[in-house]
């Protein structure tokens, strides 16, 4: 499993510490971030994991989209989607949304910080394009940072 981490605020950081202490290696870990690269260079330099200036997004098994809400769907429709699992973590993002946006199935995921130390809370609305295989995938990723709960639209809400 290779996962691609585009961005790298508090939330990331947190998700990559829970998943690097489950087992992950760091290897299989990269990162990267517009906005603050000293950050990206220092949470490498802590973690091992590795960081890229320029993705290329099938190269991953599952990108993790950790940004700023309003640059996901811009961020997805810049790039040409052919295989990955399509993770969102940004808030009042629709996964039919990044559907849409990518041609590729989506996930959203609501995790909170206690991830880091793999007591947390992440719930998970899938989108209508996601199979059992996608479920699958994203629940296991998110169980290796603790539990997890399906939800949808209206209960959403309740893990941000």
């Amino acid at each position: 499993m290779n996962i691609l981490m585009v961005g790298a605020g508090s939330m990331s950081e947190s998700l990559v510490r829970g998943w690097l202490a489950s087992g992950v290696s760091p290897e299989q870990i990269t990162m990267t971030n517009r906005s603050d690269r000293t950050r990206l260079t220092a949470l490498q330099a802590e973690l091992g994991v590795q960081i890229v200036d320029e993705e290329d997004v099938n190269a991953y098994d599952i990108v993790v989209l950790a940004m700023q809400p309003d640059g996901v769907i811009p961020y997805v429709q810049s790039k040409t989607w052919s295989t990955p699992l399509l993770v969102s973590v940004a808030a009042h993002i629709e996964p039919s949304e990044i559907e849409e946006a990518s041609g590729l199935p989506a996930v959203c995921a609501m995790p909170n910080t206690p991830v880091a130390y793999r007591s947390g809370m992440t719930g998970l609305w899938f989108g209508p394009e996601t199979d059992d295989t996608v479920r699958e995938t994203a629940t296991a990723l998110f169980e290796r940072v603790g539990r997890t709960a399906v939800t949808y639209a209206k209960t959403m809400s309740a893990f941000m």
